[in-house]
């Protein structure tokens, strides 16, 4: 107010000019920063470029869970590379998960969950050391030009070993994948689900959210079949029942369906954002049901008949809950989102998605059963 006063211009214009001093002087701090880097690496002779060939398993996953298309990327050049993406979606949790919204049902939803938390132990669940590099309180926090050279440095010693690194928000806010960089040209070769393309590396981390994640795929040690299963099963178990640390603002698990009804009742509800939640959770629970059926049907040296029958119960649930939002992707199509305030749609939508909460629940309590017997078998 006092500078615009002495200026004799608008607040606005005082603020603009702020914002736009504050954005220049964090590009100079990390140009600085990746100039040093790069200084750093000429000198140990470090410098140089490397693209590996591009990551066919990201275009194979087929889904619409973008960090777990980009698991699928990286992990198709190591020793889980013959792992289909239902095995990678359920042992993962991914195939499980629901995050959304109260009140408006945004577009963030999909992506809001702890990242450094989930991945890593998503990744551990499949047998591999990982690393992650980023954001890891999620208040849109300002990081520091060690920040990006440490993910820089990351995404480079992966490449190096012969694996894409994990990328967030590099052309959409969706997760990615690097394969490539070029010191002398100061770029990295990514893709994601919006583009393939060359990413400066001063763009790293300044995507449309200004967030910063790298995640890479460590040394792999083969797990025992039962512990795989069991820590995945708990991980799902953790999330559904609300026993996960989660993002302010959000609802994760069961609890996620009664805040997405309450928002179609609220006659709140984005219909972008609302589309694109439908599609994620729909493709998920799509491969948690492939998933069930396919543990309670081929997996007869690993489990029990009693426990391969909760499988197959809880694949059936799993399968309603898929079929009651497939429905729901046509009743609100992305990116379009139909009107989903508009009471007769808001109304079929209720009705269908407390189908698909009580199927899920029901799908919850065979995985838990199954859980409990699982491992009092294996205390034996």
């Amino acid at each position: 107010m006092e500078i615009a006063r002495f200026l004799s211009i608008s607040k606005n214009r005082v603020y603009t000019s702020l914002h736009r001093s504050k954005r220049k002087l964090l590009q100079e701090h990390l140009r600085l920063h990746v100039r040093a880097y790069l200084n750093h690496r000429k000198g140990i002779g470090a410098m140089g470029k490397k693209v590996l060939d591009f990551p066919v398993g990201y275009n194979q996953a087929k889904t619409w869970t973008s960090i777990g298309a980009a698991m699928k990327g990286v992990l198709n050049v190591t020793e889980q590379k013959g792992i289909s993406t239902f095995e990678l979606m359920g042992y993962s949790s991914l195939a499980f998960r629901i995050n959304i919204h109260p009140g408006d049902v945004d577009v963030a939803g999909p992506t809001a969950f702890i990242w450094d938390e989930v991945l890593t132990k998503a990744l551990a669940n499949l047998g591999f050391e990982s690393r992650y590099v980023g954001t890891t309180e999620y208040q849109f926090e300002k990081f520091s030009g060690d920040r990006l050279t440490e993910a820089m440095e990351a995404i480079q010693t992966s490449i190096d070993r012969g694996k894409p690194a994990i990328v967030w928000d590099m052309f959409v806010p969706e997760f990615g994948l690097i394969y490539g960089y070029d010191d002398g040209k100061q770029q990295f070769e990514a893709v994601d689900f919006q583009a393939r393309q060359m990413l400066p590396y001063m763009k790293l981390g300044q995507g449309q959210l200004k967030e910063l994640a790298v995640l890479t795929v460590g040394n792999f040690k083969k797990t025992d079949p039962g512990k795989m299963l069991t820590s995945s099963l708990q991980m799902i178990l953790d999330h559904a029942y609300g026993r996960e640390r989660t993002i302010p603002g959000y609802v994760n698990g069961l609890a996620a369906y009664h805040a997405w009804i309450e928002a179609f009742r609220g006659g709140n509800v984005d219909p972008f954002g609302n589309a694109y939640n439908t599609a994620v959770v729909a493709d998920a629970r799509r491969f948690a049901a492939h998933f069930a059926f396919w543990l309670g049907n081929d997996c007869t040296g690993l489990l029990h008949p009693q426990e391969m029958i909760l499988l197959k119960k809880a694949a059936v649930q799993y399968t309603r809950v898929a079929e009651v939002l497939t429905a729901l992707t046509c009743l609100f199509p992305f990116p379009g989102g139909g009107e989903p305030n508009q009471s007769d749609q808001s109304q079929q939508a209720i009705k269908w998605l407390t189908k698909a909460k009580e199927a899920e629940e029901q799908g919850v309590q065979y995985l838990s059963q199954l859980l409990e017997q699982l491992l009092n078998r294996l205390a034996e």
